[in-house]
């Protein structure tokens, strides 16, 4: 999954791999009726109205909600960009902060044929002055439209991981707590 390392007007492209399953997780769209939204079945006709249907009959949907060719784009766009932005730094022990973490992803460099040397090169720097100055960045990961408060750190094995914490209004308690632990 692509997505940007964010510190201040930098960003360094780089890949999250799930820690737990070890794929990537994309937004999927359902393939509907432009006419009426009915979802399309495998042999492509609508389930509501029983119209079997030609490719350019065949739209998605998001929600209830039939899109339309010029809004699709722009959605799956917003849907699926990813940043994680940098907020500071901070010499956290994240062992202690386990318990509160709900998801982990791998940060790798980006090696795509878009990825450019420079950006590899500042992707190994910066993680080689987390390493040695024994930081943790914390940042804002925002998905899908939503933001998450996370860590970014060299964990024992030299892997460098993204922990995240819950970020919405039911659960922060949770995280006005972490600066008790």
């Amino acid at each position: 999954m692509a997505t940007n390392i964010k510190i201040g007007i930098v960003n360094i492209p780089c890949m999250m791999i799930n820690t737990i399953n070890q794929r990537d997780t994309s937004i999927h769209l359902n393939q509907v009726h432009k006419e009426d939204g009915g979802k399309v079945g495998y042999t492509k006709y609508c389930k509501d109205c029983g119209k079997q249907l030609l490719a350019h009959e065949i739209g998605k949907s998001y929600k209830d909600k039939v899109l339309e060719d010029d809004d699709l784009d722009r959605i799956k766009d917003f849907l699926e960009n990813q940043t994680i932005e940098i907020l500071g730094f901070s010499s956290v022990d994240v062992a202690k902060k386990k318990r509160f973490i709900y998801a982990n992803y791998y940060i790798l460099n980006d090696i795509s044929k878009t990825a450019k040397k420079s950006q590899q090169k500042t992707f190994i720097a910066f993680i080689k002055a987390l390493e040695s100055k024994d930081l943790v960045a914390v940042c804002k990961y925002t998905s899908r439209g939503k933001q998450h408060l996370g860590f970014l750190y060299v964990d024992f094995d030299n892997r460098v991981l993204l922990s995240l914490f819950p970020y919405n209004r039911a659960i922060n308690e949770d995280i006005t707590r972490l600066e008790d632990v």
